[in-house]
């Protein structure tokens, strides 16, 4: 029964992907959201290869093409952050200057976080090779979790607007980090006891992610409207020149 749930939930994510990657391609959004477009049609076609291997293949093979599947959205998923900080701050000029600077050290800081949570990681099962791959991977989600909230708090510091789109995507790549980081937590805790779960609600969470990047991705009624931040009374434009002025002295 927990298997079939699964595969409704796969099927369901490929099914949504698809109609991402359609709307993307309608609105033309692909040549604002290049990355997003490629992740989204990355999921679509590891999808259609590992259940196909899964089938039809050998576990070692399934397991090797999860693996490399996983490296490349990473990847992606780092690109897609970047490309959200780069449409936010694209409209001024000196805060962005100011925000590329804040993420390269916040990047450093997350990484080095990441990497004593992993050495301090208690492996339940310290011989199993996939164990150590999830707690791997519970230290990536940490640093791009850490920049998607970097993301949302420097936006409300600085009263930044958002295009809907982006704010979609971010949310829903919110979700998909949150639960993606809860489950690795809990399988390097519980070991292999745990993978029946781990897989149902990483497909939950990845569902809800996908979902709401497919409703921010259709036309609203009122077009021309951003989402502002939520400190309206102050005047972004004017500080970021009289930033700009003083990083030209």
């Amino acid at each position: 029964m927990l298997r079939t749930v699964i595969y409704v939930l796969w099927l369901a994510a490929f099914v949504v992907e698809c109609v991402i990657a359609r709307q993307l391609l309608i609105r033309r959004l692909f040549k604002e959201y290049p990355l997003f477009l490629a992740y989204v049609i990355e999921h679509i076609v590891s999808f259609i290869c590992l259940f196909f291997c899964f089938h039809f293949g050998s576990r070692v093979a399934y397991r090797h093409l999860y693996m490399g599947w996983e490296a490349v959205d990473v990847v992606l998923k780092l690109g897609i952050i970047a490309e959200l900080f780069a449409h936010v701050f694209a409209s001024y000029k000196a805060i962005h200057h100011l925000g590329t600077t804040i993420v390269r050290i916040a990047s450093v800081i997350l990484v080095l976080c990441a990497t004593v949570v992993a050495l301090l990681s208690n492996i339940a099962d310290p011989n199993n090779f996939l164990s150590k791959f999830f707690a791997m991977e519970r230290s990536v989600e940490i640093v791009q979790g850490g920049l998607l909230f970097l993301l949302f708090a420097l936006c409300y510091v600085l009263a930044l607007e958002w295009k809907q789109p982006s704010l979609g995507i971010a949310f829903g790549l919110c979700i998909i980090t949150s639960v993606n980081l809860a489950m690795f937590t809990l399988r390097a805790e519980f070991g292999s006891s745990s993978n029946q779960i781990f897989s149902l609600v990483s497909n939950v969470g990845y569902d809800l992610g996908a979902v709401t990047w497919l409703l921010t991705l259709y036309p609203q009624r009122d077009k021309g409207h951003s989402v502002a931040g939520t400190m309206p009374e102050l005047d972004v434009s004017s500080w970021n020149r009289t930033l700009l002025e003083l990083l030209r002295k």
